[in-house]
């Protein structure tokens, strides 16, 4: 997609835009829609290195009105006109650069996803878009603006609480190691302690500082694991890393849940607004990241061709949830079955979220205590011991 610079003639004067288009034949194209180009160049499409983008809240502001105005049956082209007439700054910018894209022939959804991260994250596309393929644009576009602004206040709570944690398990392990390692030995090699080496005894403190030491090496390697897992891992192979996933309490919340509520939210708009369940498993199979849950679908899929219960093929659900959905007697009532599966996986992420900087901040607490412990070991206790034995 590159950057034109047209000049064009109508009724209203000489006037000025940035067309963006895949060539320049789609550029004059478009241009033409607005009178006789005098000019018309590319410009350079790379961007500025410090183009600003969207804020939380500006990016709040901008679905917000988009959803209200869509709900009210305006069209998508005015309401976006609209929002660049009544807002400034950066609001303005986007959605001029939206106008763009639907000038080029893309619809409101296409643009938005045209225009991507950082401006519109992947989550918020992934609702957005399972949304407009019910029909209910407008919706998802309120419930996405939700969602994140949630999400937001969690991470914003808990974000303080994550670099404590961290920064305690830091300091930690460098006590611990420095202690062990480099103090010890030199408090070992001075003259007071190589003669009173019969009256002290440290193999408590010795003991003590191979297990903190081991324990914090296996906390790392288990954080790097479960990192990886969760990222690599899930990209290789998808559904082999899910399964290992799911078998971990806490961490299956923090990985899976986001996804799940994105695609059974998805799931539940298109079957409420009347596509066949079939074509509703289908659809949202497709559009749906490679994992667990989009194998499930497929297999859902395959389930309702052989003309067997679909909620069952659905693994990755709890027998609970699975029950709920076998029950359900019609199309509206397993929409709104799949509506409160999906705010369930939502409030289960935003809990996780919330409880991972407390959780650190114990595991960090506990550390820092013990490697307190040892660096007095390795420090006070000696001269205590010289003392009561006498030197």
């Amino acid at each position: 997609m590159a950057t034109y610079k047209a000049v064009v003639k109508s009724g209203k004067g000489v006037v000025d835009f940035e067309v963006e288009a895949e060539s320049i034949e789609v550029a004059k194209m478009i241009a033409r829609r607005r009178g006789k180009i005098l000019t018309l160049k590319k410009t350079n499409s790379g961007g500025s290195l410090f183009e600003s983008t969207l804020t939380v809240a500006e990016r709040q502001l901008l679905l917000q009105n988009l959803s209200n105005m869509l709900a009210a049956k305006l069209g998508a082209s005015e309401a976006i006109e609209v929002i660049k007439r009544s807002f400034s700054g950066n609001i303005k910018k986007m959605a001029d650069k939206i106008l763009k894209h639907m000038e080029s022939g893309a619809d409101v959804v296409e643009a938005l996803e045209r225009i991507g991260s950082p401006n519109f994250p992947e989550t918020v596309l992934a609702l957005i878009r399972a949304g407009s393929r019910s029909g209910e644009t407008w919706r998802s576009l309120r419930d996405a603006a939700i969602f994140e602004q949630e999400i937001e206040n969690v991470r914003r709570n808990s974000k303080g609480g994550i670099g404590i944690g961290v920064a305690g398990f830091i300091a930690a392990a460098v006590v611990t190691i420095a202690t062990k390692f480099f103090a010890a030995p030199k408090l070992m090699e001075s003259d007071f302690f190589k003669m009173a080496q019969d009256k002290m005894d440290l193999t408590v403190i010795d003991i003590l500082a191979d297990v903190v030491g081991y324990s914090m090496l296996f906390c790392t390697i288990l954080f790097v694991f479960l990192f990886l897992l969760g990222g690599v891992g899930r990209k290789v192979v998808p559904a082999f890393a899910d399964s290992i996933v799911m078998k971990i309490p806490f961490y299956k919340d923090l990985v899976l849940s986001k996804n799940n509520y994105t695609t059974l939210y998805g799931l539940s708009l298109l079957i409420g607004s009347g596509v066949p369940m079939e074509q509703s498993l289908s659809l949202t199979a497709q559009s749906s990241p490679k994992g667990a849950l989009r194998k499930d679908l497929e297999k859902a899929v395959e389930a309702i061709k052989k003309g067997k219960p679909w909620a069952a093929a659905m693994d990755s659900l709890k027998e609970t949830d699975k029950a709920a959905l076998s029950v359900s007697a019609d199309r509206e009532q397993i929409s709104n079955t799949l509506n409160l599966l999906s705010e369930s996986h939502k409030n289960a992420y935003a809990r996780v979220i919330g409880s991972v900087g407390p959780s650190l901040q114990m595991v960090a607490a506990i550390f820092l205590v013990l490697s307190g412990g040892i660096l007095f070991g390795y420090t006070m206790l000696p001269m205590l011991q010289v003392a009561a034995q006498g030197m």
